[in-house]
């Protein structure tokens, strides 16, 4: 909580000591959690909001791992997320999202939301937007923006393993003026969503399971293998290696655990080539 009033803060802070302000556009992601803050980024956009007033345009960008969406519009007037995982796509949402701050503070656009939370939940490490169930839904929802001039359809794929009231898959369509548009195709995304939800989620084998067929695969055809942990997106959590210990495997590396110390003494004392021997 105190980092996230302190970052608040600054945001609120900056915009307030500017000379003229036009209209605010915050980057920001849509799985935060925070202690006594059920909703912190729609809390983001409402100080912001309380700040500038009514009458002022703000926009905003997402990750597409997003939560918490319904309070946010209440003090948003325009809001997109990224489409592709990885997030390739993250400057042209940007740079759209300018445009159109751009076009509405000088009233050529006037932005007219829709929302729906299907109530679909998943691991969304499974969310690889090039294969499968996610990426045909990001697909259709650039249909919809093909076929329908002024009209950007975002859909939030959410982030599981954070503890918010609004967890969970959720569709945002804007566009200029047309609220019937608008409900229009989040009643059609919302309902494709629900129609392939058993098709989002693929098998994959839990640590022991998963390191037994690793470790057979090895047995049959000898060579090097990747174990990757798909519910820790840094990679930097013990459990796979724990269970290659267990499982009588030695002779692996963790790859994104690091030992500032070891690697020091490695540069500072070793050449290329050098056998060592060291603790880590």
């Amino acid at each position: 909580r105190e980092a996230f009033d302190k970052y608040t803060g600054g945001i609120v802070d900056n915009i307030a000591a500017m000379d003229r302000v036009d209209g605010v556009h915050l980057f920001l992601h849509g799985g935060m959690a925070v202690e006594g803050v059920p909703r912190p980024e729609a809390e983001i956009v409402r100080r912001v909001r309380e700040l500038v007033g009514d009458d002022m345009p703000i926009s905003a960008t997402f990750d597409h791992h997003g939560n918490e969406v319904r309070d946010r519009l209440k003090h948003l007037d325009i809001g997109l997320a990224v489409k592709r995982f990885p997030h390739y796509d993250s400057d042209l949402q940007g740079e759209r999202a300018a445009r159109l701050l751009i076009r509405t503070i000088r009233g050529e656009y006037e932005p007219t939301m829709a929302l729906r939370k299907p109530g679909v939940m998943f691991a969304t490490g499974y969310g690889g937007t090039h294969t499968g169930a996610p990426q045909d839904i990001m697909e259709r929802a650039r249909r919809w923006e093909n076929r329908e001039q002024d009209a950007f359809v975002s859909v939030f794929l959410g982030w599981t393993f954070a503890d918010v009231p609004d967890i969970g898959m959720a569709v945002m369509v804007l566009t200029n003026d047309d609220q019937e548009l608008a409900d229009s195709i989040a009643e059609d995304m919302n309902a494709y969503i629900l129609e392939r939800k058993e098709d989002i989620e693929y098998p994959i084998p839990g640590v022991k399971e998963g390191v037994a067929q690793g470790l057979q695969m090895l047995l049959n055809e000898p060579g090097k293998l990747v174990f990757a942990n798909m519910s820790v997106r840094m990679g930097d959590s013990t459990e796979i290696a724990r269970e290659l210990l267990a499982q009588g495997k030695t002779d692996f590396v963790v790859a994104s655990l690091t030992d500032r110390m070891v690697l020091n003494d490695l540069n500072d004392n070793y050449s290329v080539g050098d056998k060592v021997s060291l603790t880590v």
